[in-house]
């Protein structure tokens, strides 16, 4: 907690937005940071026990993430915006699958590929599995 107030005392300083990631053992501890300005929490704990869970029931799943989360694959999840010449979660998928990336999510909703005939909100949050070369080819896309 000390760490996160003097980085956001260094924002104010700074006149610069800085995005936090804090890393907690237990959920009930996010309560701590309640007049803190913290973006994001990471549950240490909980996402250890729910990879091995993972792991156990689908063997092999828990090396499928350690590769994702890892920077030898050559692949990563990457945040795009949505493109004027998307109408729909369709129209994305099968541009960003020709330029080879996965469209995995909107936001938290993984839900995608049953929703490929709906329409992109224009306040989306795209989230693509891609390699760093294809990631430039979305982003020279207009």
């Amino acid at each position: 907690m000390l760490i996160v107030s003097s980085i956001e005392s260094y924002a104010v300083e700074m006149n610069k937005e800085i995005y936090t990631i804090v890393e907690i053992l237990k959920e009930k501890h996010i309560s701590n940071f309640e007049h803190s300005n913290v973006d994001e929490f990471i549950i240490a704990d909980e996402a250890l026990s729910d990879l091995m869970a993972k792991a156990a029931v689908d063997k092999g799943s828990s090396k499928l993430i350690m590769e994702l989360l890892s920077r030898r694959s050559g692949v990563d999840i990457r945040k795009i915006k949505k493109k004027q010449v998307w109408d729909t979660y369709n129209d994305a998928f099968d541009d960003l699958k020709k330029l080879g990336a996965n469209l995995i999510s909107d936001g938290n909703d993984f839900n995608i590929l049953s929703k490929l005939g709906e329409r992109i909100p224009s306040e989306s949050e795209l989230y693509v599995i891609c390699s760093k070369e294809s990631y430039k080819k979305i982003m020279d896309v207009r």
